[in-house]
C-alpha cells in the first residue's frame, strides 16, 4: 500500500516472474510493451505474439521512465515508449553500464562510444558464471520473447480462438490484424481466416474450421435488445430527468455544428454539485484538475500510438498462457459504440459510420458474442432501495460470468417508461467493476468478461471519460448522439439520412 510507481513496477515484475514463470526479459516486456512501429517488420507471428501479450496484460506502466532491472542472472535495459527520459548504455574494457548521463566514465575508458536507448528500446544482458556476458539488442529480444513464447505453446492441430479487430482508415494499423491462416498449415484442426475489407474498414474474423460455432457470431443471444422493443422519443422531459441541462447541450449541438470543441475557460463555474439544488448525476461530483507540461515533439506515430483509444471487449487471455478456444474478444480502435436507438438512423448506415472509425453498432457486437452476452437493466424497482438494487445487480453480474458470460451490457431503457427508478450508470459500472475484481474465481471474474454500457445520462467527454475509467471497455451514449444530430430534444420530423449523420 502506498507504494511508488518505482516500487509498483518492481513488486510487478517479481510477481510475474515468481508466480508466472516469466523471466525478466519477457517480465519487462508485458509491463512496458512495445508498439507495433518498434516491432520487426515482416514479422506477424511476432506482431500477433505481442498483440496477445497487449491483451492479456494492458499497458499500465506509460512511463516516462527510464528504468534498470536486475532479476536473477539477468539485467534490463529500458525507455519508456516516448523517449522522455535519457538512458545511456556503453562498454569499458571490464564491464557494461547504463545511467542516465554519458560521462559516468571518463571517455578514454570506455571501449565504445555510449549509445543513448531509442524510445521503446530495451537492451538485455544474461549472464552465465564462467562465460562471456551475453548482450541482447532488441531485434534479439524480440526473438528470445518469441522462443520463449513457443516454447510454452507447441503447435498443436487445436484450432486458435476467435478474434475480431477493427481497423480505421484514418490510421491503419495492419499490424495488429492476425494473419489471414493459422495453425499448423493442414488438417480439420487448422484455423481458416475470413477477411474482410470494404471501403470503410478492415477486419479479420478467425474461426476454427473444427467448430463452426467458434466465432459465435452465429449463435443468437439469449435475449433481445430492449430499445429495439420501445425506443421513446428523447424529448426535454426524459433528457432533464437523465441529468441533462442547458449547459450540456451548450457543449454538444455547437461540436456537432463546427466539427470542433468549444473553447471555454478552465474549470467550473457552477454551483458544486453537493450544494446545487438541480438534479445532478454521480459525475458532477468530480472535477478536473488541469496541469499543462510541455514536453517536446514527437513523431506522429509514437504520438498516436501512446495516445491510442483502443479498448478490448470480452475475455482477456491468460499472462504467459494459450488463450482459450471458446474466449471471444473484440478489439476496437475507439470504446464508443453507434446505434443502440432506432432513431439515429438506420442500421446500413450507423455501421457504415462505425466501420469508418474502427469501432461498431451494439447489435453488431451483441450478434458477435451471441449466447455469451448478458443483459443487465440498470434499473431498480419502485419499491426497492437504490443500495439494494446495485447490490443484486452485483450478484446477478458475479452468477453470469460464472456461467460463461464474456460481455455484460449494462442499459438504462427500462427506466424511460416511467414505471422503475433509475440507476446512475457510473455508480453501477464501478459497483459491478469492483464485484467481478473481488470475487473468488481464477482468473479472476473481471478479466473474464468485458463491460458495455448504454446510456442516455452521458452528456459530454467528462461523463465518458469517468464511465471508462470505472470499468467501462465500450461506451454509447444514445442520448448524446441523438443530442448532436438534431433529433434531440425537439426531435425531427424524419430519420435522418447518411449525409446528416
Amino acid at each position: 500500500e502506498n507504494g511508488s510507481d518505482s516500487q509498483d513496477v518492481d513488486r510487478v515484475v517479481q510477481t510475474l516472474c515468481a508466480r508466472f514463470g516469466l523471466d525478466l526479459i519477457e517480465a519487462m516486456e508485458y509491463i512496458f510493451p512495445p508498439y507495433h512501429h518498434d516491432l520487426m517488420q515482416n514479422a506477424p507471428d511476432i506482431h500477433r505474439m505481442y498483440q496477445e501479450m497487449r491483451q492479456s496484460f494492458g499497458h499500465f506502466a506509460q512511463g516516462p521512465a527510464a528504468v534498470a532491472a536486475r532479476y536473477g542472472n539477468m539485467c534490463v535495459f529500458s525507455v519508456d515508449a516516448l523517449g522522455l527520459r535519457p538512458l545511456w548504455f556503453g562498454e569499458t574494457e571490464k564491464e557494461y553500464f547504463a545511467s542516465s548521463e554519458r560521462g559516468v566514465y571518463h571517455l578514454d575508458g570506455m571501449s565504445i562510444t555510449p549509445k543513448p536507448l531509442a524510445p521503446g528500446e530495451k537492451i538485455a544482458l544474461k549472464i552465465t558464471p564462467g562465460y562471456s556476458i551475453e548482450m541482447l539488442d532488441y531485434p534479439a529480444i524480440q526473438r528470445h520473447i518469441y522462443n520463449r513464447y513457443q516454447e510454452r505453446n507447441p503447435a498443436t492441430d487445436a484450432p486458435m480462438p476467435s478474434f475480431w479487430t477493427m481497423s480505421s482508415p484514418a490510421a491503419p494499423d495492419t499490424s495488429n490484424l492476425f494473419p489471414v491462416s493459422f495453425g499448423n498449415g493442414g488438417g480439420n484442426g487448422g484455423m481458416a481466416g475470413t477477411k474482410v475489407k470494404t471501403d470503410t474498414f478492415q477486419a479479420t474474423i478467425a474461426v476454427a474450421e473444427a467448430d463452426p460455432n467458434n466465432g459465435h457470431a452465429h449463435r443468437p443471444a439469449t435475449w433481445s435488445a430492449p430499445w429495439q422493443n420501445f425506443a421513446p422519443k428523447i424529448n426535454t422531459a426524459v433528457l432533464s430527468g437523465l441529468g441533462w441541462e442547458r449547459y450540456h447541450l451548450s457543449l454538444i449541438e455547437p461540436m456537432a455544428e463546427n466539427a470542433k470543441e468549444l473553447i471555454g475557460s478552465l474549470g467550473w463555474d457552477g454551483a458544486l454539485a453537493a450544494l446545487s439544488q438541480t438534479r445532478t448525476n454521480v459525475t458532477d461530483y468530480f472535477k478536473e484538475t488541469v496541469a499543462v507540461v510541455t514536453n517536446p515533439a514527437i513523431d506522429r506515430e509514437r504520438e498516436q500510438s501512446q495516445f491510442s483509444t483502443r479498448m478490448v471487449v470480452g475475455a482477456r487471455p491468460g499472462i504467459a498462457e494459450t488463450r482459450d478456444t471458446h474466449d471471444v474478444l473484440i478489439q476496437l480502435e475507439t470504446p464508443l459504440l453507434l446505434g443502440g436507438y432506432p432513431e439515429l438512423g438506420s442500421s446500413e448506415i450507423m455501421e457504415d459510420i462505425a466501420h469508418r472509425h474502427g469501432t461498431m453498432t451494439i447489435e453488431e457486437l451483441i450478434a458477435h458474442f451471441g449466447d455469451k452476452a448478458h443483459y443487465l437493466s440498470m434499473s431498480a424497482a419502485t419499491d426497492e432501495p437504490i443500495e439494494k438494487a446495485i447490490e443484486r445487480l452485483q450478484k446477478e453480474a458475479i452468477n453470469a460470468v460464472l456461467d460463461g458470460t464474456q460481455c455484460l451490457i449494462l442499459d438504462d431503457n427500462d427506466v424511460l417508461d416511467g414505471n422503475r427508478l433509475w440507476l446512475d450508470p457510473m455508480l453501477t459500472t464501478a459497483a459491478i467493476d469492483r464485484a467481478l475484481r473481488e470475487a473468488d474465481g481464477q482468473p479472476n471474474l473481471r478479466r473474464r468478461t468485458g463491460i458495455v454500457l448504454r446510456s442516455g445520462a452521458l452528456r459530454d467527454l467528462h461523463d465518458i471519460v469517468l464511465c471508462l475509467s470505472m470499468g467501462a471497455n465500450a461506451i454509447l451514449p444514445y442520448a448524446l448522439y441523438a443530442v448532436a444530430i438534431g433529433i434531440a430534444p425537439k426531435g425531427g420530423k424524419t430519420l435522418p439520412d447518411a449525409k446528416d449523420v
